[in-house]
This record gives C-alpha cells, sequence and structure tokens, in this order.
C-alpha cells in the first residue's frame, strides 16, 4: 500500500498532453524564427551601411557597399575588408534588382543613388505582407522602417 510513483496511465497521459503543446509550439516558434531572421538581415544591413559611412569617414577615403547575386545568393561586399561579405537567409531578396551599390565619401556623404534618398526594399518569402525599406539620405543617415504591404 505505500508504493511511490507513477502508473502506467498517468504517464500515458502526461506524454499526450506534452505531445499536443509541442505540436502547438512549433508552427508558432517557426514563424517567429522566420520573421527575426528576416528583421535581424535588414539591422545588419542597416548597421554595416553606417559602418561603411563611418570607416569612409574614419580612413578619409570612399567606401563602397555593394548589394548583389553570388550564385543565387543575395550578400554584400565592401571596396575593402572592413565589412566581411555577408549573405542573406534565402527567402530575404532586394526588390527593385541587383546590383545596388551605395558609396559613402571622406565626408560620410552619400555619393551614389542621384539627388534624392536612396532606398533598399527588402522582402521575405515568408513574411509575405512585412518589407524592410531603409533609406539613405545624401548626408548619409540610414534609417529603417518595417512596412506591411
Amino acid at each position: 500500500m505505500n508504493k511511490k510513483g507513477f502508473t502506467l496511465l498517468e504517464l500515458m497521459v502526461a506524454v499526450a498532453i506534452l505531445g499536443i503543446l509541442v505540436g502547438i509550439a512549433i508552427p508558432n516558434y517557426l514563424t517567429w524564427n522566420a520573421r527575426y531572421e528576416f528583421k535581424d538581415t535588414a539591422r545588419n544591413l542597416s548597421s554595416n551601411l553606417t559602418l561603411a559611412k563611418l570607416s569612409a569617414m574614419e580612413r578619409n577615403t570612399a567606401i563602397t557597399l555593394t548589394l548583389q547575386n553570388n550564385g543565387g545568393v543575395t550578400e554584400y561586399v565592401t571596396t575593402n575588408t572592413i565589412i566581411p561579405t555577408e549573405p542573406f537567409p534565402s527567402d530575404v531578396s532586394v526588390n527593385g534588382g541587383l546590383p545596388v551599390s551605395i558609396t559613402f565619401n571622406a565626408f560620410g556623404q552619400r555619393t551614389t543613388g542621384g539627388a534624392g534618398n536612396q532606398v533598399i526594399n527588402l522582402d521575405s518569402l515568408e513574411q509575405q505582407n512585412t518589407r524592410y525599406v531603409l533609406t539613405i539620405t545624401t548626408s548619409g543617415k540610414v534609417s529603417i522602417v518595417m512596412q506591411n504591404t
């Protein structure tokens, strides 16, 4: 009568409840992870554009960051090794075509893309109603905004 432990039925009920919770949690986790990777890609690009601007000012030389397609993978490279080449996740693309070059002069000003703001639109296959818009002003300021399309 003083036996301690769980019965087989109690263990089976606990495993079934755990299975249901995992079945609900996995799709939510996958959606969250895809959204996080997309946001992280946009933020990394924004940070590296700012780093290119500051590096151009520090080195007193022009630095160009180029978004390009390399073997089906979108990546960005710079004219020097300050910013390592970094590929985008496979589901993230640049809307408007590649390559896109952004050049900062020794004063930190953007010298490519015309007289107005240069805009880069990032889209994702996983997050179809979300777009990150990076805007680079002629003065070199980089801003990022999420838009629901």
